[in-house]
């Protein structure tokens, strides 16, 4: 697993309960954007005091640590009353619910153009915040911006390469599959571990997917739905086959 041991509870639970040892070698650090987090600041502050920012119609969430970045210690959520909020996929919608901020939309494919699809038409001048990775994909900002929103991005966290031991290269290197839940993570690994990987890679979509093309790593293991869950339980089908 390619995941941070905090993050990762639920997965070693099920990668044990299907009979597999996990193995967790992070590839990525979540740090802070560039600039400090001051445009993240001034959006919150400006949710919850008198200042002359205009709220958007929509928050705009895919990914986990972009909710904790932008919902802080929780003294949001009163403040959020009148704005929908969509999320990519089933894990960010979580995060959203377990911090008492209700999801209006979450697509049935866990991808950004299925999300495209789904958002409904702007009203005049309707705008979207959109917390994010400091260093994203374009696809939604360029879409909602082409269906006529006004997207507004905060940059919330950026991602760092990890720099593992090499104890933990060795663990790698004997390991016999690697999953991977986002394109970030694979970059992560190729600039840790190099193309030399497990012998059986899992993606959880097909964006992480086409990265790990990108970068030489043949994927043998793409689930139809976008989870991490149903990205270990195809991986298991896949090596009992």
């Amino acid at each position: 697993m390619t995941r941070a041991a905090d993050r990762a509870a639920g997965e070693v639970a099920l990668i044990e309960e299907l009979g597999g040892e996990a193995l967790l070698a992070p590839t990525i650090r979540i740090v802070e954007p560039s600039d400090g987090g001051a445009a993240l600041s001034a959006a919150r502050s400006s949710l919850v005091s008198a200042t002359a920012r205009r709220r958007p119609d929509w928050l705009l969430f895919t990914s986990a640590n972009a909710v904790a970045a932008f919902l802080g210690d929780g003294d949001l959520t009163g403040a959020l009353e009148g704005i929908a909020v969509a999320a990519v996929g089933v894990r960010t919608a979580q995060a959203l619910e377990g911090a008492g901020v209700g999801v209006d939309l979450v697509p049935e494919r866990f991808v950004a153009e299925s999300l495209l699809a789904a958002f409904p038409e702007p009203p005049a001048g309707g705008l979207v915040w959109f917390p994010r990775a400091e260093v994203a994909r374009e696809v939604l900002p360029e879409g909602l911006a082409r269906m006529g929103w006004q997207v507004e991005v905060i940059p919330a966290y950026r991602t760092v390469a990890a720099r593992p031991g090499e104890a933990l290269r060795s663990e790698v290197r004997r390991a016999d599959a690697v999953v991977f839940a986002s394109a970030s993570a694979v970059t992560g690994f190729v600039d840790a571990y190099g193309t030399a990987t497990p012998p059986v890679v899992a993606a959880i979509g097909p964006v992480t997917a086409e990265r790990a093309r990108q970068l030489g790593i043949e994927v043998q293991v793409q689930p139809e739905e976008h989870t991490l869950d149903a990205t270990i339980r195809a991986l298991a089908e896949h090596l009992t086959r």
